[in-house]
């Protein structure tokens, strides 16, 4: 044996690293539920907050743009702006005339913007499609801008309406980096009396004033992304100007589902990143918000540290716990170990030790010595115990109701003197069968319809006998016979019933048994006629019955059959009794529906039979 296996085999050892290993499981399985948990909780509070933000980017928004069409119906109804519309539906004739109404219009609108930042330009176009040029803009060098279209538009609708993204590079500047995308708010002017569109005015704002919300939403040292859609699902703006004028799914490694997703929870996560989406009342656009999910669990990671760190100190206090443990608990076994060895010494032949630690071999040595002496004790008992209980067996199969036997004979034999030798031959070949079937040695679970076949046999002898002071009759139910039950359980109630039932005014004595099915029970019935119990021992003997007493004299035969049916039964079962004074007494046993039993329950009914049975048969009445 190496060191280290020997250094291993160490009792101390082996208890340290027990209580470390399980510790050490014990705290990984913790982390892990706690990494799982807290990541799932933090990831939900993480689209929650990324939601909340959103929201406030949408409100922020939509009150920036609102403002605008807000200035927007102000300069559209104001009858300055009007009456120059009305009266210029196309640009002036001369440079003059151009500077004078341009200079009014300028006037006018920079009193009701009041140099709005939020405006990046703003200019009127006259009725046939021209620029008036007030605002100082060219508005000619927009890209992709379609004045009829705009007109179109206006024709059934009168309120402002937000059309872009348009591109503007101002004709000095040669490089397009220079250039920006701008949105318009236009606004038809409409004469208030007669409801005539004159012209239109037009306010842009720059995409980076509607990029703006989510800029300064953006946490510190952290990317923004974000994408505005119109209902089509393009692109109007996002983060990356790129991605101008592409689709959702050109854009994003999305399906079709997962677009259908993200419209319907308004939240999406993808391949670690989350997308949360919202929709805006006015202008009809939806925003998108990217996030990647590691910022968004920052927190968590963090605390995650915390965690591992705070554990990692625990597991190392533990280890110095467990160490010191390990001492305490080994120093006295070690004690022990000592005093064993004398044991193993003073043993007379060596036994099989398994490989284990030292101190572990020493006590199995001395435990299996101890072991092997008790053992030997404990056959000797049994031994001796089996052979007592054979003895007492057999004493009560011969001493078995003797009265009974005798009562029986001598009234054969006067039959024989009267010359009724039909009967007395029947009585003797009922008498042969009803001892064979009690007697012998086969299995102590029978069915009903063997018990019954005993029964039949005993209540034929003790016709014969009482002929004038008994009868009885036998109901069994259909069904019932395959079911088992304890040998010579009925025949003790029936002698009961016929002991109590005969009046002793020589009336008529009549027991009927009754063998009924009741759900997943059988429920057996023994009535008499006779005189009944008074109510307050009936009370007293269903009590012990219930609490399984009644070991007093006169009252073994009933609580005997009882307990050996709870025995094998469970306590749901057994005997009940229900009588009234003057009208009989019935006795009602219930015994579950089983087919069988295995060997097991018979052994136990058995060496019950051995120690209740002298008593059974030595008394004559039950109650």
């Amino acid at each position: 044996m190496t060191k280290v296996q020997k250094w291993f085999a160490k009792l101390r050892n082996r208890i340290f690293f027990s209580f470390v290993g399980c510790f050490l499981g014990i705290m990984l399985l913790i982390m892990g539920v706690f990494q799982f948990s807290s990541q799932k909780h933090f990831s939900q509070l993480a689209v929650s907050s990324t939601r909340r933000e959103l929201a406030s980017i949408t409100d922020n928004l939509e009150s920036t743009l609102q403002h605008v069409i807000n200035f927007s119906i102000s300069a559209s109804i104001n009858d300055g702006i009007i009456r120059i519309a009305r009266t210029y539906p196309t640009l002036p004739g001369s440079e003059a005339e151009q500077y004078a109404v341009r200079k009014k219009i300028n006037t006018i609108i920079n009193a009701i913007i009041a140099l709005s930042p939020n405006i990046a330009m703003w200019d009127i176009m006259a009725k046939d499609g021209s620029f008036f040029q007030a605002g100082g803009y060219n508005l000619s060098e927009l890209d992709s801008f379609d004045k009829e279209q705009i007109m179109k538009q206006h024709q059934n609708a009168r309120q402002a309406m937000i059309t872009g993204p348009y591109f503007y590079l101002p004709a000095r500047e040669t490089l397009k980096e220079n250039g920006k995308y701008v949105f318009l708010i236009s606004k038809p002017i409409v004469d208030l009396n007669t409801r005539e569109t004159y012209g239109y005015l037009m306010f842009f704002i720059e995409a980076s004033t509607i990029a703006s919300p989510f800029v300064n939403y953006r946490p510190n040292n952290s990317e923004v992304t974000f994408y505005i859609t119109d209902q089509e699902n393009t692109i109007l703006l996002a983060s990356d100007l790129n991605y101008t004028g592409k689709t959702i799914r050109e854009a994003f490694p999305f399906s079709k589902r997962d677009v259908e997703n993200l419209e319907t929870q308004d939240y999406l996560t993808k391949e670690n990143v989350v997308y949360c989406s919202t929709q805006m009342s006015l202008p009809d656009w939806k925003l998108i918000h990217v996030i990647p999910m590691d910022e968004l669990m920052k927190e968590q990671h963090l605390f995650a540290r915390i965690f591992f760190i705070c554990n990692l100190l625990v597991i190392l206090f533990f280890a110095l716990l467990s160490w010191w443990n390990a001492r305490a608990i080994s120093g006295p076994i070690l004690d022990l170990s000592e005093v064993m060895k004398n044991v193993v010494k003073e043993a007379y032949a060596p036994v099989e030790v398994p490989g284990t630690s030292e101190e572990i071999q020493i006590l199995y040595r001395g435990y299996n010595t101890f072991a092997e002496q008790t053992q030997q004790l404990l056959q000797t008992i049994y031994e001796e115990e089996r052979e007592k209980n054979d003895y007492q067996f057999r004493l009560i199969q011969e001493q078995i109701k003797p009265h009974f036997l005798y009562n029986t004979l001598e009234m054969i034999k006067s039959m024989i003197d009267l010359g009724i030798y039909d009967e007395a031959g029947e009585a003797i070949s009922t008498l042969a069968r009803f001892y064979r079937n009690s007697l012998s040695k086969g299995s102590n679970i029978i069915t009903i319809a063997t018990e019954i076949d005993m029964v039949k046999q005993y209540l034929y002898i003790e016709k014969l006998r009482h002929m004038e002071y008994f009868d009885y009759e036998i109901v069994c139910e259909k069904g019932t016979e395959q079911y088992v039950i304890p040998k010579l359980t009925l025949q003790p109630i029936l002698e009961n019933a016929i002991v109590h039932g005969t009046a002793s005014d020589g009336r008529m004595c009549f027991v009927s048994l009754s063998i009924k099915n009741a759900a997943d029970t059988v429920v057996i019935t023994v009535k008499d006629d006779g005189n009944g119990i008074e109510p307050e021992k009936l009370c007293q003997l269903n009590k012990n019955l219930d609490e399984a007493r009644g070991e007093e004299k006169g009252s073994f035969g009933l609580f005997s059959i009882n307990r050996r049916v709870r025995l094998l039964y469970g306590t749901e079962y057994g005997i009940r009794l229900e009588s009234e004074p003057g009208k009989g007494t019935i006795v009602i046993l219930r015994i579950p529906k089983l087919e069988h039993l295995d060997e097991t329950a018979s052994s136990i009914l058995e060496r019950d039979q051995e120690t209740a049975g002298r008593k059974q048969y030595e008394e004559n009445r039950y109650y």
